[in-house]
């Protein structure tokens, strides 16, 4: 049996080509939902004509505060330590393989509850690292564990693959040549969207993650980021709920609303926001996943991380702008040296070498399993 631990929006949109080609393949599988992000995955199975989940661990609201995470995880660590009966019954009835996406908590819950009752582990998106425990927080601490009690682990590139080997990784690497969202990328092509897509030039920005949104000194300097790309173009801004919480609790969202050449738009669904990417000048971000999208489509891309554990597009369609103005500034004049008009994958298929390989993988194991 094939099971799939999956809990976010982006983790969905990454594995949604694995789940589909496991279909495709007619192999048998299970879909376990974290629920994470339950409203988000339901509009992203719906947009995919992905399977619906076989369990949901949580069917309620997004989960979207740090305290409300912590209680879910909690509760959830103590059915995994307390309670395995309820695990192999209720999500592992079969030996098998449980794959696991990326860095988030849903990450590390899949990957203990699967070893918790004997079941093997495949990481997907395996050997990314910032090579710092803080940044980002606590996502790079989940790599790092994932990686080491995992069986099987795909690293999308050489860097990948790399740092695998500096880390003396038990398990079995296997180089994918690309991270799976550009199978995605590829799916939404032929989708249509409802967006409005600007006649005239634009940056698309998106920003929601914890290190910038909860640092009410960073979100100043995003705000004035925001106004200062705002007086050379449109500025595009689809606002997470998160984000926009943050920007009401600081006393800044009448601020943003008020920026001239800035239009606000509310969350996207993937396929809009995919459009948006590939129309825009540049991309201003803070999302491992659109620097990965935004390299995969050639699209230039301004980074707002100190570091990030991605190399995809580095040098080339993307640069670190930290926090710093001066980066800002200088990317601003020179974005048109990041276009890359070359950008070509037509040979790289990550989503199907990965089920290719976890069946393989899958047969000869289940062939050496004596017990359950």
């Amino acid at each position: 049996m094939i099971y799939f631990f999956i809990g976010t929006k982006a983790q969905l949109v990454k594995m949604a080509p694995i789940l589909k080609q496991t279909k495709e393949q007619g192999l048998k599988y299970r879909y376990i939902e974290s629920g994470q992000h339950p409203e988000g995955s339901r509009r992203i199975t719906e947009m995919f004509d992905l399977p619906e989940p076989d369990i949901w661990l949580n069917d309620g609201g997004d989960i979207a505060t740090i305290p409300s995470m912590l209680w879910w995880f909690i509760k959830l660590m103590f059915r995994c330590i307390f309670n395995p009966s309820w695990i192999r019954k209720n999500l592992f009835p079969e030996p098998g393989i449980c794959l696991v996406h990326g860095d988030t908590v849903t990450t590390l819950l899949g990957a203990l509850f699967a070893r918790r009752v004997g079941v093997k582990v495949a990481h997907v998106e395996a050997g990314l690292r910032s090579w710092s425990c803080w940044q980002p927080f606590p996502e790079e601490i989940v790599r790092i564990m994932c990686m080491h009690i995992s069986d099987l682990l795909f690293a999308p590139d050489d860097t990948a693959e790399s740092n695998l080997k500096k880390m003396k990784v038990k398990a079995k690497v296997v180089q994918t040549g690309a991270n799976t969202i550009l199978d995605t990328v590829r799916m939404v092509e032929k989708h249509s969207v409802s967006v409005d897509i600007p006649d005239e030039p634009y940056v698309l920005l998106s920003c929601h993650r914890f290190e910038l949104i909860y640092n009410k000194k960073r979100v100043t300097w995003l705000l004035d980021t925001i106004e200062m790309m705002a007086e050379k173009m449109l500025v595009v801004f689809p606002v997470h709920d998160p984000t926009r919480n943050r920007m009401e609790k600081y006393g800044y969202w009448e601020r943003l609303k008020n920026m001239k050449n800035v239009r606000l738009l509310p969350p996207q669904k993937y396929a809009d926001f995919v459009a948006l990417e590939r129309s825009a000048v540049f991309v201003a971000a803070d999302g491992g996943s659109i620097q990965e999208e935004t390299c995969y489509m050639g699209v230039p891309c301004l980074i707002f991380r100190d570091r990030t554990e991605r190399f995809d597009g580095i040098g080339k369609t993307a640069t670190l702008a930290g926090f710093d103005t001066g980066k800002v500034k200088s990317f601003l004049e020179s974005h048109k040296d990041f276009v890359d008009k070359d950008a070509k994958y037509d040979d790289v298929f990550p989503s199907q070498l990965i089920v290719n390989e976890v069946s393989k993988w899958q047969s000869g194991a289940c062939h050496t399993t004596v017990s359950y």
